[in-house]
């Protein structure tokens, strides 16, 4: 309905500007806006408006010069002008009058009442466009004159808008005084909540104090306190007057908004108001209530919990109610603290007095415990000893008297440490055990008492130094056993040990010729059998080359298994004579420098024909940067070829085989197979730089049992699934590649989740050289 109306509008802030329009085009109005008064009046010369609106404060021409050029202007004159300003002072009516504005709308201005105004201005239009121009006026405000010449409709219309704008802000002062009201009922409601939490020693007279003066606040229809419980979870201090629909059982439980934003920090120290979620999860009355102010219980940066005030939206949704609730949360947690406190205190003296008449009943059990002791020192054989820190006995029981020839009742006060020890352990317990005792606490060795009657007893002495607090010794002790027997035993042992290393020693050289001749005769037997062998492989391909197609389907398999037939031995023979050679300590590896990632490339280029013709999948996956492997070229491509090859064998035809290889900080393996848990490395682990490339190899292949796993790598071994005829080998391939690995100084380790769901062997070799 407004299409006809243009209205120009001169504003400097882009972002008041653009709200105004907004406005504005939202009623149908035409819009056009300029960044100041120069460039609004260009706009207006170029096409009339309907209406202009103008701030004062612009740059370049203020909105008083902008009105002025528009009211001298022949083609303009006639077109309202609105001031927006602040009309804080009567110069603003003055000043307008002087431009010859039409209107004032003072800054901010309410949205309906804006809308209001440029409606009557308006409709007003054409009755000032019909009277005649009155004549000036001189009048006189604030010690000055001003001639005023604008007509008389026109002066009309700015003072009543200055009057309505007037009657608007005692409008709103009236609302400011209801809200005072409000608030002074909310500060009153807050003070009684201070002086009651004062007067509270328990976390539970703080939630009933709480809750019961927030229910007196205005607008507060339910309450409830939730306080944390470790890291995210919560429980119910507390609550009043909640609707049917929140006090079924588990609907104050689990997470929600307002929760979430006070562990995530997004309510430490403020006032939020949400819908509640809890009441929209539930069906039933709610008396009401359809959303709730959360604040934040804290003390400094910590939260120790979240109170909720429900109610209707009016009463929670106002800005002074959030401001006089941002400290209650303070008051709160502060008490709650205190009250904990409190409890802790009390609990401790209950805890002390308790401890105190346990240590009453522990000391008379340990005065028991002496007696006992003492009992037991005086029973056994053993010599005990105390001495002071001049090295004179304090005590000696039963034992040491008799080993020493001390009658039960001579006094021993004067008695020296030194006199009980012939000289050559004397010089070695004052020497040497003493001090070692000091120094580190205790100090043990085989020394010799030395009776009265001249007979040395052979000892196992241990010495301990005890301590004050601040570093000195207090006092030293000795146990002593006689070792006269086990002397004589260990000489008629070390007699029987002697004649024993004599026969080792001869089985040994036994062993080693037996070693050596059994190395030259694999080594014999591998030569004078690979001689035919090649002969059979290479006549048996020059056959099959030769005669395709001229052979009968019988014969040409005929040819086929003489070949592999001959092939399988070779790798017999080949396997057994690398295994002899690493039993037998004479491999010899040739390290160098290898790039991981061309070695395992390489591989599986080679393994790729006999994957395609099964119709598997090979997936490479490896960590960017791998450094170099130190290792015998020859020897790790076996390792990885046996490894392929064995996967490729396992797995059945349109399977999977996933190779993956990693830079790892230590060894996981154990006696039995890695550690339980595949964990990221740990800070220590972080801090040494990574010892070991990693290398496993994945297959969807038959599985292995779980009891089969420890009989993997033993030679000559067929797991029942290997009974089979796809499935046949030496049994020695395994066997030979963790030998080959363990050489490099390496582990190997196999797992499986069972028969069908497939096998991983993972190796794992050291990035240094391997030891020779």
């Amino acid at each position: 309905m407004n299409n006809g109306v243009e209205i120009l509008i001169a504003e400097d802030s882009p972002t008041q500007a653009e709200q105004l329009r907004g406005l504005l085009e939202e009623h149908g109005y035409r819009v056009t806006v300029a960044a100041n008064g120069k460039k609004a009046l260009a706009e207006a010369r170029k096409r009339k408006p309907t209406l202009i609106i103008t701030d004062i404060v612009m740059p370049v021409m203020d909105g008083y010069a902008f009105c002025k050029k528009v009211k001298s202007d022949e083609t303009l004159k006639d077109t309202p002008v609105v001031l927006l300003t602040g009309l804080s002072s009567p110069q603003d009516v003055i000043n307008g009058l002087e431009c010859n504005a039409d209107n004032f709308i003072r800054k901010p201005y309410d949205e309906r009442y804006l809308l209001s105004r440029i409606k009557n201005i308006l409709t007003n239009r054409e009755l000032r466009n019909s009277q005649r121009m009155q004549p000036g006026v001189m009048i006189y405000i604030a010690g000055q004159k001003h001639f005023i010449t604008s007509e008389r409709q026109q002066i009309l219309d700015l003072l009543i808008s200055t009057y309505e704008q007037a009657v608007h802000i005692n409008n709103e002062l009236g609302i400011r005084e209801q809200e005072l009201a409000h608030s002074n009922d909310w500060l009153k409601g807050l003070y009684l909540i201070a002086k009651g939490l004062n007067q509270s020693t328990s976390e539970e007279q703080i939630v009933e104090e709480v809750l019961g003066r927030a229910m007196n606040m205005p607008g507060i229809q339910a309450g409830w306190i939730a306080l944390r419980e470790g890291e995210s979870d919560f429980r119910i201090a507390g609550a009043r007057g909640l609707p049917p629909s929140l006090e079924v059982p588990g609907a104050m439980e689990g997470d929600c908004l307002c929760r979430r934003r006070l562990l995530s920090g997004e309510l430490r120290q403020t006032i939020n108001v949400f819908e509640c979620e809890r009441l929209k999860k539930v069906k039933g009355d709610e008396h009401g209530i359809r959303i709730h102010a959360s604040i934040p219980l804290w003390i400094g940066d910590r939260t120790v919990g979240i109170l909720n005030l429900g109610g209707a939206e009016e009463s929670l949704t106002r800005g002074d109610t959030m401001k006089i609730m941002n400290g209650v949360g303070n008051q709160i947690g502060i008490a709650l603290e205190r009250a904990r406190l409190h409890e802790h205190l009390e609990r401790r003296v209950e805890e002390r007095t308790a401890a105190l008449t346990a240590e009453v009943a522990e000391r008379k059990q340990a005065e028991e415990a002496q007696a006992r002791l003492v009992a037991i020192l005086e029973a056994t054989t053993d010599f005990i000893g105390i001495a002071d820190a001049h090295e004179h006995a304090l005590y000696l029981n039963a034992g040491a008297r008799k080993m020493l020839g001390i009658g039960e009742d001579e006094d021993i006060a004067a008695f020296p440490i030194a006199d009980s020890h012939p000289e050559w352990a004397r010089k070695l317990v004052l020497g040497e055990g003493i001090p070692a005792a000091i120094r580190d606490g205790v100090w043990s060795g085989e020394t010799a008492l030395l009776s009265r009657n001249g007979r040395e007893i052979p000892v196992s002495q241990v010495i301990l130094a005890h301590k004050a607090p601040d570093g000195t010794v207090q006092f030293l002790s000795t146990i002593a056993r006689d070792i006269t027997e086990r002397k004589r035993f260990e000489a008629q042992l070390e007699a029987t040990v002697e004649a024993r290393t004599r026969e080792l020693q001869a089985a040994n050289l036994q062993l080693e010729a037996a070693s050596r001749h059994k190395s030259e005769f694999l080594a014999n037997m591998s030569h004078e059998l690979r001689t035919p062998l090649n002969s059979i492989l290479g006549f048996s391909q020059l056959l099959h080359d030769q005669t395709f197609g001229a052979l009968t389907e019988k014969q040409a398999r005929y040819v086929d298994h003489v070949h592999q037939s001959g092939k399988h031995l070779l790798a017999l023979i080949n396997d057994l004579l690398d295994l002899s050679k690493v039993e037998a300590g004479k491999l010899e590896l040739r390290p160098e420098a290898l790039d991981v990632r061309e070695a395992l490339t390489a591989a599986l280029t080679e393994i790729h024909p006999q994957s395609e013709a099964k119709g598997l999948t090979l997936h490479l996956d490896m960590t960017s940067g791998l450094p170099p492997l130190v290792a015998d070229p020859v020897r790790f491509k076996q390792i990885l070829y046996n490894l392929l090859s064995n996967a490729v064998k396992f797995t059945p035809a349109g399977g999977r085989i996933s190779v993956a290889a990693r830079l790892a900080h230590r060894s996981p393996f154990t006696v039995d197979g890695p550690e339980k848990a595949d964990r990221e490395p740990s800070t220590v682990d972080r801090e040494q730089p990574p010892g070991f490339i990693e290398i496993a190899v994945q297959d969807s292949g038959i599985g292995i049992k779980p009891e089969d796993l420890p009989k993997l790598f033993q030679p000559f071994t067929q797991l029942e699934p290997a009974i089979s005829k796809q499935y046949q080998g030496t049994g020695l391939g395994l066997a030979v590649t963790k030998r080959l690995v363990e050489r490099h100084g390496g582990q190997m380790f196999a797992a499986s989740e069972g028969e069908g769901r497939g096998s991983t062997f993972t190796v794992r070799l050291p990035l240094g050289p391997p030891s020779m």
